[in-house]
């Protein structure tokens, strides 16, 4: 199995128990509920809502979450 079909089949188990990944801690203080799925080396970030799974970005675990944070935190809803 490569790496996009391993990252792709891990999305798919969210659609049974979504809430079993930690929310991130650096957004929860800002009360932003977005979990990370490891995969690999791969880190997904996600938002649950209700009964829908949404994938915000995969990143390699080697990138800075500083953009990622930064223009998340930016988008609060």
């Amino acid at each position: 199995m490569n790496q996009f079909e391993a990252i792709a089949e891990a999305i798919q188990t969210l659609e049974i128990f979504p809430e079993r990944c930690a929310i991130v801690e650096e957004l929860l203080r800002l009360d932003i509920k977005i979990r990370r799925l490891l995969v690999k080396n791969y880190s997904v970030f996600y938002r649950f809502d209700r009964d829908t799974v949404t994938v915000l970005r995969v990143l390699h675990q080697s990138s800075s979450l500083d953009g990622l944070l930064s223009e998340i935190g930016n988008k609060k809803d």
